[in-house]
């Protein structure tokens, strides 16, 4: 076989796998540390009302909890040959400690943190979240057309105050993109951190996201092309430089109020455009919305969007930038 057409397969293969990397959310298997943690509430079914689901699988819902407006996201295991009361006591017990953990590792104002965890169902558990009042950035960005350019450099600026603290505690999103990113009151936060669970909770608690397959287009431009090319062979190491491509993105996102990549659907499909991610190409730098920004800014982004990994930022240099910017 040719090796153009080699390289053709095991970029469709490499796709496929993608596909499933962008709609998956991962829990990170790595020991999870001491008990330090700030504990979350358990939450019976009977606390929760007036609950509407806002996706056809029922995963994603908001309710009233204690009068309180919260989002809810459910996750249903495998119990497997084990009785289900005493699966779900397991694994709720280990959710509530993990879950505590990350909220007092993480406790930063542009990450969300959790309000609670319960079990509905023999084999569901959930996570109740705050409810962005102002949506995901996405929706923020076209409900608020005319955000002045000192507005939108503190949001990017908390985003990255955010991926900071995660980078610093070692931990790699892998996800950043604008509907990963909420806000609220004005104030931008990460959602979708990994969880750490140590084996083999891990494998249990495994959920797929809310995209829809046409989403995948609209968030391609977040991947980091490198996983194009190995991803499917496992020599892709999604390390932090991988955050700092998603980044990149969502510099020019804000800035430009346009969806990556969006005036190309038509040209070649989306395997046309991962090829030409791949080889190179990136969105245009010389829009009329973005050249009156400082060049600074876009020197910055451009380098985020750096083919090498290892020639790309680090978030401190990022924050470092855009907080000298104003």
């Amino acid at each position: 076989m040719p090796k153009t057409e080699q390289d053709e397969m095991k970029m469709i293969r490499n796709f496929k796998m993608l596909k499933r990397y962008v709609i998956e959310e991962r829990f990170d298997e790595s020991s999870a540390r001491p008990n330090e943690g700030v504990s979350v509430n358990i939450i019976k079914q009977d606390q929760i009302s007036a609950e509407k689901f806002i996706d056809e699988i029922e995963r994603i819902s908001f309710a009233t909890v204690s009068s309180t407006q919260v989002a809810i996201k459910t996750f249903r295991i495998d119990k497997g040959d084990k009785s289900a009361n005493s699966l779900l006591t397991t694994y709720l017990s280990k959710l509530q400690e993990i879950v505590s953990k990350r909220n007092h590792q993480f406790r930063h104002t542009n990450i969300v943190e959790f309000l609670g965890v319960g079990t509905r169902d023999e084999c569901k558990v959930f996570l109740v979240m705050p409810i962005a009042n102002g949506g995901n950035l996405r929706d923020y960005l076209k409900a608020n057309e005319k955000l002045s350019i000192d507005k939108k450099i503190k949001i990017v600026k908390g985003i990255a105050s955010g991926i900071m603290k995660l980078h610093e505690e070692g931990i790699t999103h892998e996800n950043i993109n604008p509907k990963n990113i909420l806000i609220f009151d004005g104030i931008a936060k990460i959602s979708n951190v990994p969880l750490q669970f140590e084996k083999p909770f891990g494998k249990v608690f495994r959920n797929r996201e809310i995209y829809a397959y046409a989403d995948l287009f609209d968030n391609i431009g977040y991947i980091d092309p490198n996983a194009f090319m190995n991803g499917n062979s496992g020599d892709y190491n999604k390390d932090k430089s991988t955050d700092i491509y998603s980044l990149g993105t969502l510099l020019w996102e804000v800035m430009s109020e346009k969806i990556p990549y969006q005036d190309e659907s038509s040209d070649g499909g989306i395997l046309g455009l991962i090829r030409k991610i791949k080889d190179g190409h990136r969105e245009k730098a010389d829009i009329p919305d973005i050249t009156r920004f400082p060049a600074e800014y876009i020197n910055l982004y451009t380098k985020c969007w750096n083919g090498d990994s290892a020639a790309r930022p680090t978030i401190k240099e990022v924050y470092d930038k855009l907080d000298n910017i104003i």
